[in-house]
């Protein structure tokens, strides 16, 4: 997961939050990086990443990002970014897909397949 922003003030550092989602007020405490490591990342031009927030797996959930711009652990509504949405992602469950494997019989079918081929393929060529 990726996120990026702009509109911050050039030459400092923000720090990029990964939370649940909630619905947002000015001087909300901002909770826990989910993905347990808070980037902290430079304002280039007034632009933030894009950088990556969240590595793979992703737990399944309602989330936000905010960035903070001022470092300060709050949401302060003029100066802090925050995901447009309400949720701001959704992370789904992907149900596993199953894979068909190869029994022995399965391998000895196939070799007995190709080899029949092969050898059609053979006397084809020496007809």
């Amino acid at each position: 997961m990726y996120a990026a922003g702009s509109g911050f003030t050039p030459g400092t550092n923000a720090d990029i939050y990964v939370v649940p989602d909630q619905d947002w007020s000015d001087g909300d405490p901002i909770p826990s990086d989910i993905t347990g490591a808070v980037e902290t990342v430079p304002v280039v031009n007034g632009d933030v990443g894009p950088v990556l927030v969240w590595h793979a797996p992703l737990a399944p959930g309602h989330y936000d990002i905010v960035i903070d711009a001022n470092q300060n652990g709050v949401y302060d509504a003029s100066t802090d970014g925050l995901d447009s949405g309400s949720p701001g992602f959704v992370v789904i469950d992907m149900p596993s897909v199953p894979v068909p494997a190869l029994t022995p019989i399965g391998i000895i079918t196939l070799i007995s397949l190709l080899c029949v081929a092969g050898v059609g393929m053979i006397r084809r060529r020496f007809d």
